[in-house]
């Protein structure tokens, strides 16, 4: 007998169960797979907007760079300018253009606006710098100065995209990509020596002269000092120090910066060759008609090299030279507090010390000796214009401008 296999209700149930937790099971991976994807493009579009953001950046600031290194060009031209012209100090900013001449004078694309330059930086892209001579004032008069020797000079720097050579740099469809303006002074670095002497101090009883040391006038006065600062007899320093005479006094002697150089102190560093915040600076140079800032005291001892070489040397602290510094070189060098020369050390020039000096006392020889020629001819080189690093905006004129399309890699 065959009986009818039917099946039962829950039999059909239980085989539907693992169906429906697979169609879940699918649905969950769709979701799971929608919400990556989401997540990833979300990512993705994020960063190529921060990579697309930095790129711009970058772009602006090199455009701003760059146009400030134009600028800057600018006021070495104009600094080249001043020191060609044969009457010196110079009393104008008029820079000519003849290239018929014999020889050709070209100092300037447009004598009307100044000296003007324009050069390529990069394939299409040029550069463009302009001094103007509406812009270039002479405040000699302002420093106590004589006209001409200290000038405040603008200089614009411009960044543009050079399509049509024909057309003005800023004239479509040449395009202008970014302005910057800078200002500075160009002046010579002026030393007002008060004496020929080989040393110049404040009070001469400040001076102190042990064994070895030795001031020597080479036919002129050894020593200077304020007539004001000496008020009874002066110490004898025997044969040590000689000279024609031997001490001169001056009246109103004044050994400060500003009436050495003719600079404050922020002024004096902008101007100097080399600023010195640690005697390591110093080593293994030998300086030619430079001038060396220190701001604060100065210690040479036997770790370093002695100083060698022309220079004027300015030091707003205290100078120590210790036993075995070796130091031989001649120009101006102006202590604003107290010195301390032990040998072997030989100066030959005009050294002028604020505060007390102390010379010898060591084994080794400690030489001052007067040469006005080594002073002079550093006074000469020094005088020569030059361009002061403090640069500073002439006005909010300097900007960028922005080219949507500027896609150049430079």
């Amino acid at each position: 007998m065959v009986r009818d296999m039917k099946p039962s209700t829950p039999d059909l149930a239980m085989d539907c169960r693992p169906l429906a937790r697979a169609n879940e099971r699918g649905s969950t991976l769709v979701w799971a797979l929608f919400f990556v994807a989401l997540t990833s493009g979300v990512l993705v579009a994020h960063s190529l907007e921060m990579s697309a953001n930095r790129k711009t950046m970058d772009t602006r600031f090199r455009r701003v760079d760059l146009a400030q290194s134009v600028a800057e060009s600018g006021l070495t031209d104009a600094t080249s300018y001043f020191r060609r012209q044969p009457n010196q100090p110079v009393l104008a900013l008029a820079p000519q253009r003849n290239l018929t001449a014999d020889p050709p004078i070209d100092e300037t694309l447009d004598p009307s606006i100044g000296i003007v330059r324009e050069f390529e930086v990069n394939g299409s892209l040029w550069g463009r710098y302009e001094v103007r001579t509406t812009e270039a004032i002479d405040v000699s008069a302002d420093h106590g100065e004589v006209p001409g020797s200290v000038w405040d000079v603008c200089s614009r720097g411009f960044l543009f995209e050079r399509l049509d050579a024909s057309k003005r740099f800023d004239q479509k469809p040449n395009r202008l990509l970014s302005t910057q303006t800078v200002r500075t002074d160009i002046r010579g670095l002026q030393m007002h020596v008060p004496s020929t002497a080989a040393v110049v101090m404040q009070d001469a009883r400040s001076l102190d002269m042990l064994m070895n040391g030795t001031i020597d006038g080479s036919g002129g006065p050894a020593l200077t000092y304020d007539r004001a600062a000496i008020k009874g007899a002066l110490l004898s320093f025997g044969t040590d120090l000689t000279g024609s005479p031997s001490m001169l006094p001056l009246d109103d002697l004044t050994l400060d910066l500003k009436s050495i150089f003719g600079l404050r102190e922020d002024q004096m560093r902008s101007m100097s060759d080399l600023v010195v915040t640690a005697p390591r600076q110093l080593q293994g140079r030998r300086m030619q008609d430079q001038s060396v800032f220190v701001p604060g005291g100065l210690e040479l001892d036997t770790s370093l090299p002695g100083l060698r070489g022309r220079m004027m040397l300015a030091v707003t602290g205290d100078f120590y030279a210790y036993q075995d510094n070796d130091s031989d070189f001649s120009g101006v060098l102006w202590v604003g507090g107290s010195a301390v020369l032990e040998g072997p050390f030989r100066f030959a020039g005009t050294l002028i010390v604020a505060g007390q000096l102390k010379i010898g006392g060591s084994s080794d020889q400690v030489s001052l000796r007067s040469d006005s020629a080594a002073v002079t001819s550093l006074q000469s080189s020094l005088s020569q214009y030059r361009t002061s690093t403090e640069l500073r905006p002439s006005s909010p004129g300097g900007a960028f401008v922005p080219v949507t399309d500027w896609r150049r890699n430079w």
